[in-house]
């Protein structure tokens, strides 16, 4: 599927933004993130002390990829993985718990569960697919 450079380079900038706000917010807060995935009924304690540091480390690679690899078919499903993971551990805690579960930090915590999904969540998935759609080619 073709998909036009204009919409492939939007694609790109929105989730570079979204990835790094996101591994900022982790990275600088660390301990803030430590307590959520603590505090989260879906995450087993014993695999926090390993999702701290793995988490924001593949939402590292994933930006560098996204911005000095962009045309790599492992940044293109990585987002198109982290996106869907994240959408379905949201979804889940959601259900779990009644809460929004976003640990996305101060700009983005404000937003409901809904507003979270529909101009976050179901973005990310979307341009993911059209960078494996472009990749796909």
């Amino acid at each position: 599927m073709k998909v036009n450079n204009k919409v492939y380079t939007i694609a790109i900038i929105f989730l570079t933004i979204v990835f790094s706000y996101s591994l900022f917010e982790k990275v600088m807060n660390i301990d803030v993130f430590t307590v959520s995935l603590i505090k989260s009924p879906l995450v087993n304690n014993v695999y926090v002390p390993y999702l701290r540091y793995l988490i924001p480390a593949l939402e590292f690679i994933l930006v560098i990829f996204l911005v000095f690899f962009y045309n790599s078919k492992i940044g293109a499903h990585l987002s198109l993985f982290l996106s869907i993971l994240f959408t379905v551990y949201l979804i889940a805690f959601y259900q779990v718990t009644g809460t929004s579960g976003c640990g996305c930090g101060r700009l983005i915590e404000s937003l409901s569960y809904l507003y979270h999904l529909c101009f976050i969540n179901i973005p990310l998935i979307v341009f993911s697919i059209i960078l494996v759609l472009r990749k796909s080619r």
